[in-house]
């Protein structure tokens, strides 16, 4: 096929406090609930597309990113797994970076 693919932009209303977007797997009733998968775009001869997850830049606080798993009424709760894939040459870093501050102690890892 030919040209580029279409795209879902899903945005929040304007306000005085803006909207939010939520996005929610089915509920389980008998078995598992419904998964979340958010992946890019496989890249069949060049790059896969990029994932950004990030709250944005504000005049006062930015908002904070949240990744956890849920708890369990029973047996365990879920895992969480950061990693990079295998490459035939060099496989991708995983960077931690904490901001500074201009007027206090800067983020802590």
């Amino acid at each position: 096929q030919r040209g580029t693919g279409g795209y879902i932009d899903l945005t929040g209303g304007d306000g005085v406090s803006g909207g939010k977007v939520i996005l929610t797997g089915g509920i389980g009733r008998e078995l598992d609930g419904g998964g979340l998968l958010l992946a890019s775009g496989l890249g069949a001869t060049a790059s896969s597309g990029k994932v950004s997850i990030a709250s944005s830049d504000s005049g006062e606080l930015s908002g904070s990113v949240k990744l956890s798993t849920g708890a369990a009424a029973r047996g365990v709760s879920g895992s969480m797994t950061l990693s990079t894939a295998s490459a035939q040459e060099e496989s991708g870093s995983i960077l931690l970076h904490v901001g500074t501050s201009s007027n206090a102690a800067g983020g802590h890892i």
